[in-house]
């Protein structure tokens, strides 16, 4: 197998007609396929700003999974570490302006990521 690097990154800002949610695209930070397009990504998220929260949704039951955020403009940081079986998980944040990154660590090595800005 091809082992690949993808490192996609979006920025979506808030969209009052949406009700206050940013959509936050998921990638993979490794790929052990030659076809990137074909993987399917088991993790689902999105800032929802009337709870001030990222809404994790797991496709599968991805086992335990420790979770990072981090405000790049102000530098604060938090974590989380979601007990497998779990298949939703609410992540209170500050909801402060600037540019985020959130990354999902699996146990058996494998990494998806995702940006947005608020």
């Amino acid at each position: 197998m091809i082992c690949s690097a993808i490192l996609l990154s979006a920025t979506l800002r808030s969209d009052p007609t949406k009700g206050g949610k940013v959509e936050i695209p998921i990638t993979t930070t490794k790929a052990e396929t030659p076809h990137p397009k074909s993987l399917s990504i088991p993790i689902e998220a999105e800032y929802v700003s009337s709870y001030s929260a990222i809404c994790v949704r797991f496709n599968s039951n991805l086992g335990d999974v420790d979770i990072d955020v981090m405000n790049s403009s102000t530098g604060d940081m938090w974590s989380w570490t979601v007990v497998g079986g779990n298949i939703m998980a609410v992540l209170p944040i500050s909801g402060d302006n600037g540019m985020y990154t959130i990354t999902f660590t699996l146990t058996n090595g494998n990494e998806y990521e995702g940006e947005f800005e608020l």
